[in-house]
Formats: C-alpha cells, sequence, structure tokens
C-alpha cells in the first residue's frame, strides 16, 4: 500500500490546486522546478503536492474548530521559550509519575492531523483547546509543524522515553504518527525543511541550523534500531530507507571548494544543494556549529562507511586550520586576548576566501564583529563548539582503521 494513502481521502482537493505560497517560493518555485531533469522534477512536483495537502488537512481541522465556536481567528498557545525535552525533570523517576503521563496527553492534544508538533508552546500548561493555535509565539498559520528549535524530534523523544516507562496505545499511536510525518516530509533530496507543510523562503532550505535534520535522522535511526513491535514492517523499512537517503544528503551537501571537502552551511539550496542564506544575517557561508552537529552524528554511526569516514577526516582538518588561536569570546562583550592554547571558531566563515563572516540585519557581508551594530548581541558569532568533537574524531578515525 502507498505510504501517502490517506492523501487520497475525500476532503482533499486535487494536487493540480491553483499554485500555493509553497509553491511560490524563491527555493522551490516552479521556474526552478522547470528546469532540472524529468525524473526529478516529477519527485519535487509530488512533494511539493504533498506538501499542499497536508496542509489543507491541518487547516481543515482548526478551520472546523473556529466555525464551530463562531469564530475566525486562532488564540495563541501558551507560550514556553525553551526547546521541548530540555526540562531538567525530565529524568530518572519523572517518567514512572503522573506528571509525565499528564504532560504526555497534552502533548496528544497539539500533535497535528498529520502527526507533527509546533514549537515554543508550553506543554506543562494543559491540554490545546478548540480554535487554539499549535504555535506559542502567534496566532499566524506559522511553524505548523515543524523540526526547528527539536520540535516533533522532541515530542518524539519525549513519547518514547514515557512509553518505555509506562506502555500505552496512545502513546505508541502518536508515535507511529510523528514518525509517518517525519517520512511525509522528507525531501526527494534525503534532508528536510525547517517548517512542512512548506512555509516559504529560507524555510524550505535544507536546515542544518541548530541541528534540525541531524536530530529528525537520529529519531529514525532510533526507531530503525529499537524495531518497535507496534510498528509494521512497512513501515520500518520505510524507516530504513529514509536513514539511508539522510546519510546519503548529508555526505553530498559536505562543501567542496577548489576540489577539496570542507564543512556544511546552515542552510542549502534543495536543489543545487549549496549553501543558501537563512534569516537576513544568516549568509551562505560555512558553519561550525551547525558542522560539528552532523560530524557528532556521522561519528554516531554503528557501521560509518569509507565515504562516512573520508567525509569527517577532511571537515576535521578544516576545522583545525580555521580554529582562532587565543582568543575568547562572550556575546556581551566581545572577542579578546585569552589563553594561548583557547580555541574558538566564528560561527561563519565565507564561502571564497573561508573567513569569518558577519552580518546586521541588512544581509550585507562585513568581515568584522567591530563592524555590526544590530545584531552584534542576541547572536553566537563565535563559539567553541568543534572542540569537545575535534578532541573525540582521533581516537574515532584510529577505531574505524
Amino acid at each position: 500500500m502507498s505510504r501517502y494513502w490517506w492523501l487520497a481521502l475525500g476532503v482533499l482537493l486535487p494536487a493540480v490546486a491553483a499554485r500555493s505560497e509553497a509553491q511560490e517560493t524563491r527555493l522551490l518555485a516552479p521556474e526552478r522546478i522547470a528546469r532540472i531533469p524529468a525524473g526529478e522534477r516529477e519527485r519535487w512536483t509530488a512533494y511539493i503536492a504533498r506538501s499542499d495537502s497536508v496542509r489543507r488537512v491541518d487547516r481543515a481541522v482548526v478551520d472546523a474548530e473556529l466555525r464551530t465556536l463562531g469564530r475566525t481567528a486562532m488564540d495563541s498557545a501558551p507560550f514556553a521559550k525553551d526547546d521541548f525535552g530540555s526540562d531538567p525533570r525530565y529524568r530518572g523517576s519523572w517518567w514512572r509519575s503522573a506528571a509525565a503521563a499528564t504532560v504526555g496527553r497534552t502533548l496528544l492534544t497539539y500533535q497535528t492531523a498529520t502527526g507533527g508538533w509546533s514549537k515554543h508552546f508550553d506543554a506543562h500548561a494543559g491540554p490545546r483547546r478548540p480554535g487554539q493555535s499549535y504555535y506559542g509565539e502567534s496566532t499566524k498559520w506559522q511553524y505548523i509543524a515543524t523540526i526547528d528549535n527539536h520540535a516533533t524530534t522532541g515530542q518524539l523523544r519525549y513519547l518514547l522515553a514515557l512509553n518505555a516507562a509506562q506502555p500505552a496505545g496512545q502513546w505508541q499511536d502518536a508515535i507511529r504518527r510523528g514518525v509517518r510525518y517525519l517520512l511525509l516530509s522528507q525531501m526527494p533530496n534525503g534532508c528536510w525543511p525547517q517548517v512542512f507543510p512548506l512555509q516559504g523562503s529560507y524555510h524550505d532550505a535544507i536546515t542544518y541550523n541548530d541541528n534540525a535534520v541531524t536530530e529528525v535522522a537520529r529519531v529514525l535511526d532510533t526507531i530503525a534500531v529499537l524495531r518497535p513491535r507496534w510498528f509494521d514492517g512497512a513501515t520500518l523499512s520505510e524507516v530504513d530507507a529514509a536513514s539511508t537517503a539522510a546519510l546519503d544528503c548529508l555526505l553530498r551537501t559536505q562543501v567542496i571548494i577548489d576540489g577539496t571537502p570542507t564543512i556544511w552551511g546552515q542552510q542549502h539550496d534543495p536543489l543545487t544543494l549549496a549553501p543558501t542564506r537563512g534569516r537576513s544575517y544568516e549568509l551562505a557561508s560555512l558553519a561550525t556549529w551547525e558542522s560539528a552537529g552532523i560530524l557528532d552524528y556521522l561519528m554516531a554511526r554503528r557501521r560509518p562507511t569509507p565515504r562516512v569516514v573520508e567525509a569527517v577526516r577532511a571537515a576535521a582538518a578544516w576545522l583545525t586550520a580555521h580554529a582562532i588561536v587565543g582568543q575568547q569570546y562572550e556575546m556581551e562583550r566581545g572577542i579578546w586576548p585569552g589563553a594561548p592554547d583557547a580555541r574558538l571558531w566564528a560561527r561563519m566563515y565565507t564561502l571564497d576566501t573561508q573567513r569569518p563572516l558577519f552580518s546586521n540585519r541588512d544581509g550585507i557581508p562585513r568581515s568584522s564583529l567591530d563592524e555590526l551594530t544590530d545584531r552584534r548581541t542576541g547572536y553566537f558569532w563565535y563559539g567553541t563548539w568543534p572542540a569537545p568533537t575535534l578532541s573525540r574524531i582521533a581516537q574515532w578515525l584510529t577505531r574505524t582503521r
């Protein structure tokens, strides 16, 4: 049976409906799709149609609630800033508690009709009410659903842990639906956009920012290893195939400059796989934080292939060569001399000279933190993210010989 069987439900409009917001985006604009080879073009056309169908299913639920209430607009969900799942209470005996189950039931009410979750809603503030948004920052239809800020992946990890401590059909059903959402939202290139259904702009890019794609890949790998008996064999086969495709996408997007593999960008063009810009101050670049996360994921593979080993080796060499030695950094203070053996990395490096890259909200490239005004603070322009990763790579490479 097709993995998209439910899209044939009578509530859906034909896939040839008028061009949607998602189709009007720059990254997946019809004129760009039209220029790619026929077989690939068909896969992308089907993917965009699938996104449109998922959007209609999700919106139909809320629209029906609003009609029943005699309203035309959603209320905002209760806001919680932290990434879901980072609460320090979620440890040890928590998973056997009534409070853990209460949060689990709340998560079920925030799961969209097609299986995903939004972000920044307070799972401790009670269940979602009819007519309420799934998203905690706005009443607009956005980030519904998403993998940004550990959304969807965080909820799935929570429910997996809860089901291990308190097995129940309701958790298992929600997990299956969440995994189905991840399978539906996987792009033909094997990676994931930040938001699905597609939202347009940089949200449609392959999103390594904040480890979004690697978190999805880790969840699917978890399911592939656990192989829960309450998953059917066909779905587990799809999970295996999705994990393989995700790894291939990660390897194919490693940026090669002058014939030498380097690291990865924050966002990559879904069609060309080249680094692309995100928010106005996140220019197309080589990104060290995200690359450290990708390397951590690659090194966690149970049986790394020679292709994986070479990708890790090359990225480690690049990060080592581009460390900034003898400096330290704080967001509010900036950068200043530190211990002789201290190492820092800029968050972003240019794609041509491979030197640190900065920008204000105007999107103009700048070469120094001192040139920033409206975006000097509130964003980590430097960090030590690759350091712990690099400290593990030498031993990892030794084990893979």
